[in-house]
């Protein structure tokens, strides 16, 4: 066997290891953003009121900036999911 052969045959794994990464960051990211759009569409309206937050205002961030950006809609996700979400659970 040659060089070059063995180096394309491990220049194929490195790069099928970082799509496989990369796969699996996208889809716990998604999958974190979708778990915070539903949460937020999902609770009542009154809890919102009671905090001073808004239902509206949350989706859109949540949604929208994923869509657009994806590394802004997860961080509004996580925001939402580790500040908001535990005040509106706390009311019942």
């Amino acid at each position: 066997m040659s060089v070059a052969v063995l180096v394309g045959h491990d220049v194929f794994w490195v790069v099928l290891a970082l799509v496989v990464v990369l796969a699996a960051v996208v889809l716990v990211s998604l999958g974190i953003s979708v778990w915070a759009f539903v949460d937020c569409l999902t609770q009542p309206d009154w809890r919102y009121d009671a905090i001073g937050a808004s239902k509206v205002t949350w989706a859109v961030l949540i949604g929208v900036l994923y869509l657009v950006t994806g590394i802004g809609g997860l961080v509004c996700a996580v925001l939402y999911l580790t500040t908001v979400r535990p005040k509106l659970n706390a009311l019942g």
